[in-house]
């Protein structure tokens, strides 16, 4: 359960960052798809 908790809190803590990261790979493939 230890382990568990851990991991929730980090999920919860690195969510935003990772959907920020992602939404930022996803417009500069979507900006170099139209650019190319």
């Amino acid at each position: 359960h230890f382990n568990y908790f851990i991991y929730n809190s980090i999920v919860i803590y690195s969510a935003p960052l990772f959907e920020y990261y992602a939404r930022n790979d996803i417009a500069k493939i979507y900006i170099a798809f139209i650019v190319d």
